[in-house]
């Protein structure tokens, strides 16, 4: 079984990949420190690798080498709920990320609101108690 790699280190080596290699808008990055060109094909390929391995995979776009332009709630301030239909593509295709949610590199506003609502869903009936 391979180390698990920090997502921290992903999204560096994600970054460092776009910034040398313009034509790609978007990655998956593996939990063993893979990544896969998230293109039609690169999909199904990260799926089944992921599933055979039992690796995290996370998605990474574009809008990562502009992270951190958004701002942050202050310290000590719970967040505001955040109304996902007023968000940009951008900044869902980064919300899907960090949530660990496969999405296609065309996907649309409403199927990225609807792939984070589902995650959110499923997140909360997870933590649940039995």
């Amino acid at each position: 079984m391979s180390e698990s790699v920090a997502l921290e280190t992903l999204k560096e080596n994600a970054k460092f990949l776009f910034k040398n290699n313009s034509s790609i808008q978007s990655l998956f990055g593996l939990s063993d420190g893979q990544f896969f060109d998230a293109s039609s094909s690169g999909v199904s390929s990260a799926r089944q690798y992921a599933k055979e391995n039992n690796l995290e995979v996370h998605t990474f776009d574009r809008g990562i080498l502009n992270e951190g332009q958004l701002e942050e709630p202050a310290k000590g301030e719970p967040a505001a709920a955040v109304k996902l239909d007023k968000l940009k593509l951008a900044e869902l295709q980064s919300m899907a990320t960090e949530a660990g949610i496969l999405y296609e590199p065309n996907a649309t506003k409403a199927q990225l609101i609807e792939a984070i609502e589902a995650k959110k869903a499923e997140d909360a009936a997870n933590n649940q108690p039995e």
